[in-house]
């Protein structure tokens, strides 16, 4: 192993890759790069997070969207708060009052649902919630 230097320290932080990619900081800004240094997307947002069931969470002006794999603005940053993909689908908060959505991974309209509803999350295809006493079943 001879431990070559691939990436030049031109970041302030770095998080461990995550499959062939990670999330670099550089004057307070987030991008991605590659194993090999090569920059995907540039230094320009708030924060992105690792990627979880083929996307990541991006901040920007804090408001949240998603990109795909290959660094791809898949979902807008237009939500006031967002949550990782899981069984494809990922909870996203819209506007200032308790207005949550599923989204699917291109962004459409999975379920609407209030604070009250949220329950466990997507598991198998459907979601569980307890709202005034009632089980309520929900699927995508």
């Amino acid at each position: 192993m001879a431990g070559n230097n691939v990436v030049k320290c031109v970041y302030d932080f770095a998080i461990p890759f995550y499959s062939d990619k990670t999330s670099v900081c550089k004057n307070n800004k987030w991008g991605l790069i590659d194993r090999n240094g090569k920059v995907i997307i540039d230094c320009k947002y708030d924060l992105i997070c690792k990627y979880v069931d083929g996307r990541a969470r991006i901040k920007l002006n804090n408001k949240w969207g998603y990109i795909d794999e290959n660094g791809n603005v898949i979902i807008d940053c237009e939500y006031n708060s967002a949550n990782d993909f899981s069984d494809d689908v990922a909870l996203v908060k819209e506007g200032a009052l308790n207005n949550f959505v599923y989204l699917d991974k291109n962004g459409k309209r999975a379920v609407d649902i209030s604070l009250d509803d949220i329950g466990s999350g997507f598991k198998g295809g459907t979601l569980s919630s307890f709202i005034n006493g009632i089980i309520n079943i929900f699927n995508k």
